[in-house]
């Protein structure tokens, strides 16, 4: 539903721009996009604060970083062997599937409590640039998974001096 909603307002603000372009409105533009930009931000906000609720399903915590030449994810997924976790890239989402398995019980342990359980960890993230997912990485150490994927794009910063210039 969230991405159905994201695809509308882009449709939106194309058909949008258009018709100000066709009335000479450009200078609102720029307000408009900023605006639009805003809720879109928080409408993804409010989709990631959005827990799963099936059994034992659970949305990791993610953060999501980019630097000049790559997009770098890095999760929680405790417990889990790297054997057990599925990363995929479809489009602009990357999806992290991964699972806890039970240990299993010795036969001569007597178990007073368990709430160690098996466990999925699931999240899908919008990428924020386009990547090289042939070139990309995942590393696992102590229940942190960290992804890195090289940008297609690699920007770079060039600082601009200004010269005063007086008649």
């Amino acid at each position: 539903m969230f991405h159905m909603l994201c695809n509308l307002m882009k449709n939106i603000t194309n058909k949008t721009y258009l018709m100000m372009d066709d009335l000479g409105f450009i200078d609102i533009e720029s307000m408009y996009t900023n605006q639009m930009r805003q809720v879109h931000k928080k409408m993804g906000a409010i989709a990631e604060s959005v827990p799963y609720a099936s059994g034992n399903v659970k949305r990791p915590a993610t953060d999501v970083k980019e630097t000049d030449d790559a997009v770098i994810i890095i999760t929680e997924i405790p417990g889990v062997d790297k054997d057990e976790v599925d990363i995929t890239v479809t489009g602009d989402e990357l999806s992290i599937h991964a699972k806890r398995s039970m240990e299993p019980e010795e036969v001569d342990e007597s178990i007073h409590k368990r709430e160690r359980t098996h466990d999925m960890f699931k999240r899908l993230i919008r990428l924020p640039t386009e990547v090289k997912v042939e070139e990309a990485k995942a590393t696992i150490c102590n229940g942190v998974l960290t992804i890195t994927l090289p940008k297609v794009a690699v920007i770079s910063k060039t600082k601009i001096n200004v010269e005063e210039v007086c008649a």
